[in-house]
């Protein structure tokens, strides 16, 4: 059967069942004409309660109706592909069609019958939108949305999304009206293999051998990135799609691209492809997904005082560093470490990524240290986000380096001057902004700080650096560890530290991911009705905010308890 007649047969067999739906509904209203008036025959069509008439006669009516589109599908079954049968059992599968039994499971009700009557007329209208989006006609795309806004995201007749359709036949004015107007999620996956989906999980996924459908769970980029479509792909990239997202071939959209030097070539530049080494091919995956592997991939930096450039520390100094943020299970987090070079001896606080020298030269030798690479790839470590300003028209014409730490104010004060050469820490948001950068490896960003920039400020996470397209606004950025308190009692508590206050007594260590496993592993062991909610930050301490276990995770979330943790740890913790 082709395929015109095969949607054809579709169509007639659905605009059948909505005849006869509608003849009940009007059968209904007829009858109740005599003893109620419009307005309320009307809401008891449109009653939300799915529950029974007690009128023998609607009774009846429902069986009826039942009855005749069970025969119905019966027949229509057999001159209908498997697509199409699969596509109407999907449909129908939410009003309880067993496709076995060929039967609904339940009776019907006459509450119900809006809701089937527009959810029918949804299907029928979609056989015909989503070839539409694919051959670029968004006149039908957009009266299909309009109607039935629930398809927006939802795969159609061949399993895959409007979006889909449109970015991978290079339909641009579609894709921006599903994106702009319609606000389709720019991530959703088309229709899945479920059989392969059900097998992943089993002893039997390695024995059976299902042929992997490269449609299936793909998104938009997966098709653009597939056909080579460059404009499709920026654009889709520019509002937030995952270049990482894998579908059910187990293929990301940048390996979809591996034919296209043009597509590939726009990855090697928006991506940052390493610090220290430079990698070959283009990566898989994002940073977190790489937490069980440590890597050395980071360049350490430091920056003297009076001076607004950035050198490197030689490979030993650098090995140092690299060594004090990564522990052995026997050591102690080192708080300082002394690195020597030729007469002199330095001090690092690899709290505060402070350099200093000792004894009478420890001022003369003040220095910022910053290690250029992601935290989690080479430390397994979370971190603070800080920006420092060399240039700014807001700036005090007396700035001078400070070892005060400052922040950014959150209501307008048009007395607030910046102060150049000093570390500013980044709000929750743009901490967590920077962060999801640097793990999606992201090489240019664009940020809206308020009370600091009318535009956006461009940042650069390959050079660690910031400006505005004027280049009136200039600095660097940095992270530093995120820091927890080792000496505690109560393991259900993580303690967050303030890298810049007094530590006395805390024994601070960097927060990594195997420490949030922990936290969540402990929690899955306490009852519910001894889960504590989030205390207040600055309650009881002056130096150090608490996390405690909480009740906002039911019991069956459990097993994403700990990318919840992290995200809320890192977006809620203020310092």
């Amino acid at each position: 059967m082709s395929g015109d007649s095969d949607a054809k047969e579709l169509k007639r067999c659905i605009q059948n069942i909505i005849d006869s739906v509608n003849e009940s509904i009007s059968k209904i209203e007829s009858s109740e004409a005599t003893n109620s008036d419009k307005s309320i025959r009307n809401s008891i069509l449109n009653n939300d309660n799915d529950t029974f008439t007690l009128n023998e006669e609607d009774n009846e009516l429902m069986d009826e109706l039942k009855t005749k589109i069970e025969n119905f599908l019966d027949e229509c079954f057999g001159h209908l592909s498997k697509i199409c049968q699969k596509y109407l059992f999907n449909f129908l599968c939410q009003y309880e069609y067993d496709s076995e039994l060929k039967q609904f499971q339940n009776v019907f009700s006459r509450s119900i019958l809006p809701s089937f009557q527009l959810d029918l007329q949804g299907v029928l209208a979609s056989v015909d939108a989503f070839p539409a989006a694919w051959d670029g006609n968004l006149s039908i795309v957009k009266d299909f949305i309009s109607n039935y806004p629930s398809f927006k995201d939802k795969p159609g007749l061949w399993g895959t999304t409007l979006l889909y359709s449109a970015s991978r036949n290079n339909k641009i004015n579609v894709v921006k009206y599903l994106i702009e107007i319609a606000k389709c999620s720019v991530n959703a996956q088309n229709e899945q293999h479920l059989e392969k989906i059900l097998l992943k999980s089993t002893k039997k996924a390695a024995k059976v051998h299902i042929e992997a459908i490269p449609s299936a769970a793909s998104t938009a980029l997966h098709g653009a990135c597939f056909n080579g479509h460059l404009d499709i792909v920026k654009y889709l990239i520019d509002h937030g799609a995952d270049y990482f997202i894998r579908n059910q071939a187990d293929e990301t959209p940048i390996m979809n691209a591996k034919h296209y030097p043009e597509i590939v070539n726009f990855f090697r530049n928006y991506l940052v492809l390493g610090y220290s080494t430079n990698l070959d091919v283009l990566p898989n995956n994002i940073i977190m997904e790489n937490t069980e592997e440590r890597q050395v991939d980071c360049i350490w930096e430091y920056k003297p005082f009076d001076t607004d450039k950035w050198y490197p520390f030689s490979a030993v100094e650098s090995d140092e560093l690299q060594k004090s943020l990564i522990p052995n299970c026997d050591q102690q987090f080192k708080h300082e470490i002394f690195l020597r070079l030729r007469t002199t001896v330095y001090s690092v606080s690899t709290i505060q990524f402070l350099r200093s020298g000792r004894g009478v030269d420890k001022e003369n030798n003040l220095a910022w240290v910053r290690c250029r690479g992601s935290s989690i790839l080479n430390f397994d470590c979370y971190s603070l986000w800080q920006i420092m300003f060399i240039k700014h028209p807001l700036s005090q014409s007396n700035s001078s380096p400070s070892l005060k730490i400052y922040n950014i104010p959150t209501i307008y004060n048009n007395q607030f001057k910046i102060q150049l050469n000093s570390w500013y820490n980044c709000n929750a948001k743009t901490n967590s902004q920077l962060d999801e950068a640097i793990n999606y490896r992201k090489k240019i960003i664009h940020l809206d700080l308020d009370f600091l920039s009318d535009d956006p400020l461009i940042f650069d996470l390959q050079t660690f650096s910031f400006n505005n397209k004027q280049s009136t606004i200039q600095g660097f950025i940095r992270w530093i560890p995120k820091l927890i308190s080792n000496n505690q009692q109560n393991k259900h508590i993580i303690k967050s530290i303030d890298n810049f206050s007094t530590l006395t007594n805390l024994d601070p260590i960097p927060l990594t991911t195997k420490h949030l496993q922990q936290f969540a592993q402990v929690t899955h062991t306490i009852s519910s009705n001894d889960r504590d909610l989030i205390e207040d930050e600055n309650e009881n301490e002056d130096d150090y905010t608490s996390l405690n276990t909480f009740n906002s995770i039911e019991d069956d979330q459990q097993t994403d308890k700990v990318g919840f943790i992290s995200s809320f740890f890192k977006n809620r913790i203020k310092f």
